[in-house]
């Protein structure tokens, strides 16, 4: 029954459970990018093993939007609002479960709905106190259970029961310190790149074909123009 309690949208187009976003977006993502072996190409060039890069890839696939289980945010879809500024708590609870070891990932996940390519670091705190004004709370917090949520999103991970803006502007300040560059030239942000395209394009497709126009495309996708084009999967 959790299942269909956990909700990624509703709306005039439709009604979409997180675990049903989750899962179409994990699977495309196996579909076109795992069969044709984008983790070992990748591996290739990031200091993660293929096997690595193939799990983690789909633990941030299914956990993208992951903050949205929380409050206010549930609350917020049942009643049909927005959930802005969900990638900004969704990229904090996957970095509190994973660290930094797998930063490219968790920056992928925090960019899910917007370009990387010419964003700085004013840009991204501005959209930080925007969804503080829009949720109007100091914290998210976790109304469910850890192992029912895990069981709903398919990641068998202990999730964080309160995350607060004080943590998302912590590790925003860490991830602009340690490796962001708006030029592209760091390559944990090429990187980053690499991973967030298949996450954008599975969340995409799962999200048009849950709201009901057959997975057709949302939104015009995009390539950094200073990201390698050879990195990017067609």
């Amino acid at each position: 029954m959790l299942n269909d309690e956990i909700f990624a949208y509703k709306g005039k187009d439709g009604v979409e459970t997180l675990k049903e976003h989750v899962d179409e977006c994990a699977n495309f993502i196996e579909e076109h990018y795992l069969k044709r072996n984008y983790h070992i190409m990748l591996s290739r060039k990031m200091c993660y093993s293929a096997e690595i890069i193939r799990d983690m890839l789909i633990n941030a696939a299914r956990l993208h939007d992951i903050a949205k289980a929380y409050e206010p945010y549930q609350g917020r879809i049942k009643r049909g609002d927005s959930a802005f500024g969900h990638e900004i708590f969704s990229a904090v609870i996957f970095h509190k479960i994973f660290g930094f070891e797998y930063l490219p990932f968790t920056i992928a996940i925090l960019y899910h709905h917007h370009t990387m390519s010419g964003t700085n670091h004013s840009e991204i705190f501005a959209r930080f106190n925007r969804t503080r004004n829009t949720i109007k709370s100091s914290e998210i917090s976790l109304d469910v259970g850890s192992k029912e949520l895990a069981k709903v999103v398919g990641v068998n991970v202990e999730f964080p029961e309160v995350v607060t803006f004080e943590d998302a502007k912590k590790m925003l300040r860490e991830f602009f310190e340690r490796c962001m560059n708006p030029r592209g030239t760091n390559l944990t942000y090429v990187f980053s790149v690499s991973i967030l395209h298949p996450i954008l394009r599975g969340d995409d497709f799962a999200a048009g074909k849950n709201r009901g126009n057959g997975g057709k495309r949302r939104q015009k996708y995009w390539i950094p123009v200073n990201v390698p084009r050879d990195i990017l999967c067609d």
